[in-house]
């Protein structure tokens, strides 16, 4: 079942309660850092985001999937290619809106601390070294 389908066959308890827990572990994962401004993204915002969408990767288009622990585990296990987790455009600014987008969990691994940009460049770099 991808994302798009399981949002349309969940309840509306399912959904606050995930996206509680969701909202919680972003704002726990800012806390300490120096770019925490003590926003983050809401319970409401993060149901806006998985009620409208997109569905699909920010990065790669691919169809996403909750994990069988939806909402239990803030970037859950590796359960597969398309597996969803959330990343922030910019690390260097939190979890907040518009700087937070849906993606597989096996590109975010790759992608790491690194802003857009500069995946941007490795990814360009990669190529080039590839096509010699």
């Amino acid at each position: 079942m991808d994302l798009s389908e399981w949002v349309q066959q969940c309840t509306a308890e399912e959904l606050r309660g995930v996206s509680e827990r969701i909202s919680k572990a972003m704002l726990k994962k800012s806390k300490g850092k120096s770019w925490f401004t003590g926003e983050y993204m809401s319970p409401e915002q993060v149901a806006d985001r998985l009620v409208n969408g997109p569905h699909t990767c920010f990065f790669t288009d691919v169809n996403l999937v909750p994990s069988p622990t939806f909402g239990s585990q803030y970037n859950n296990a590796q359960y597969g290619r398309s597996q969803l987790s959330w990343d922030r455009l910019d690390p260097t600014i939190g979890y907040v809106p518009g700087n937070v987008v849906l993606c597989c969990l096996w590109f975010n691994k790759l992608k790491s601390s690194m802003s857009t940009d500069q995946m941007i460049v490795c990814l360009e770099k990669l190529l080039e070294m590839r096509n010699r």
